[in-house]
């Protein structure tokens, strides 16, 4: 995921699972602040921490 902001039907279009798995697992990481969400209205904008993900992966 590029550190820009995008709705979660966008992300889900490029998965094979269903928007609300997508949702859900967003969530999650968003707990664990590897993304952060925004939410406009019914709407709601996902963004990735590069800095926590850098760090999960590279230690």
């Amino acid at each position: 995921m590029k550190n820009r902001s995008r709705l979660v039907g966008k992300i889900a279009k490029q998965l094979p699972i269903s928007v609300p798995s997508v949702s859900y697992h967003l969530s999650i990481f968003g707990r664990s602040r590897l993304v952060s969400s925004d939410q406009l209205d019914r709407y709601i904008f996902y963004k990735s921490n590069p800095l926590k993900l850098r760090r999960l992966f590279h230690g």
